[in-house]
């Protein structure tokens, strides 16, 4: 009796992290995932259409104390392509929860930003790495970035000026 008692337990135990994890989870993360590596590339192509186009039009950014950021939008992120000659950016979904229409992730991103001095030509790189906490809602054009919070940021800026 008790060998079928541990069995029932060890059996319970291997099935319970598929059963916590709703099937929609996996194909939230591939499309989600697609999502940041469209965003990527077209931070690296400098197409600020496409790296918006995943943000809800009332999504909000938040930095690390919970602060609301005002981003600026558009013209910060047009002003800030304008300034630099490269950008090489990363994104990596660490962990995902939810459902088959809103998605909790934890993401880290690693960015290589590459700049030129225009008077003396004289490069500068900054390399930067930040994990946020990213909420995601589904809608009828797809996954759409509603919020997102960084938890942790460090970056180095090396100057050649």
């Amino acid at each position: 009796m008790k060998t079928n008692v541990y069995s029932l337990a060890a059996l319970l135990c291997l099935t319970l992290p598929t059963v916590a994890q709703p099937a929609a989870v996996p194909s939230a993360r591939r499309e989600i995932q697609a999502a940041y590596n469209s965003i990527d590339a077209a931070l690296a192509r400098k197409d600020i259409d496409t790296a918006l186009d995943y943000d809800a039009d009332d999504c909000q950014f938040y930095d690390r104390k919970g602060r609301q950021v005002d981003t600026g939008g558009r013209q910060e992120l047009e002003d800030l392509m304008e300034k630099v000659d490269t950008v090489r950016e990363t994104t990596k979904i660490l962990s995902i929860t939810g459902t088959s229409t809103e998605a909790t992730v934890v993401v880290k991103t690693h960015t290589v930003a590459g700049a030129s001095n225009r008077i003396n030509g004289r490069a500068a790189k900054g390399v930067f790495d930040e994990v946020a906490r990213d909420y995601w809602i589904k809608t009828d054009a797809g996954w759409r970035r509603k919020r997102s919070r960084v938890l942790q940021s460090k970056g180095t800026l090396h100057k050649n000026f």
